[in-house]
């Protein structure tokens, strides 16, 4: 089951599917009521419906930006209808112009401004603990970071703040952090496909 970002239409995931199928899976990326992230509340009633309409009883969970954190709470509130949850920091995913123009902008997104729901907000420290929306959290999860050096660029020794953000997120998580920096769909798909079996 994918989950996609805030306001995002599941198509956006088509490339990711079809890599998924030709790996054998099978893939459901149903579209969520929520447009905003109050409404997170909405979309876990509306996915335990699907999941119990359809039966499903332990897929694996990929979510991306807003979709991980869909995925998150929802694998806190029914930890036995997930085998394994695969996190993904889609957003940060730039190339060097994307990244010069969001640096521009200010749009934090290049940190994994989402991500900051795991501490109530921006963390404080290098070393933040969970905060209450993470309450309960106690899984194993595959986080895919883009470790690029903020400006675009591979950081392939993960020394550079965007990094570093995903680490302090990942330690956070209790997850495993993989650089899908440069993974084509297909890369990521098989990311997920690895916890399918």
């Amino acid at each position: 089951v994918a989950l996609t970002g805030l306001k995002a239409e599941p198509s956006v995931l088509q490339g990711l599917c079809d890599a998924l199928a030709a790996r054998g899976c099978e893939v459901l990326v149903p579209r969520l009521p929520g447009m905003a992230e109050k409404e997170l509340e909405t979309d876990m009633k509306a996915l335990i419906a699907l999941f119990d309409w359809l039966g499903l009883s332990n897929p694996v969970l990929y979510g991306y930006d807003w979709g991980a954190i869909r995925a998150c709470k929802f694998k806190m509130l029914h930890p036995k209808r997930v085998k394994y949850v695969v996190l993904e920091n889609r957003a940060a995913n730039m190339d060097p112009q994307q990244c010069k123009e969001a640096m521009r902008r200010g749009d934090m997104t290049i940190y994994g401004g989402v991500f900051t729901w795991f501490f109530d907000g921006w963390p404080s420290s290098k070393d933040p603990p969970l905060g209450t929306n993470m309450k309960g959290w106690k899984y194993k999860a595959d986080f895919l970071w883009p470790c690029h050096n903020g400006s675009g660029k591979p950081d392939p020794k993960h020394t550079g703040s965007v990094a570093k953000f995903g680490a302090m997120y990942v330690k956070a998580a209790k997850g495993k952090l993989v650089d899908c920096w440069g993974m084509s769909e297909d890369d990521i798909a098989g990311q997920i496909a690895s916890h399918c079996k």
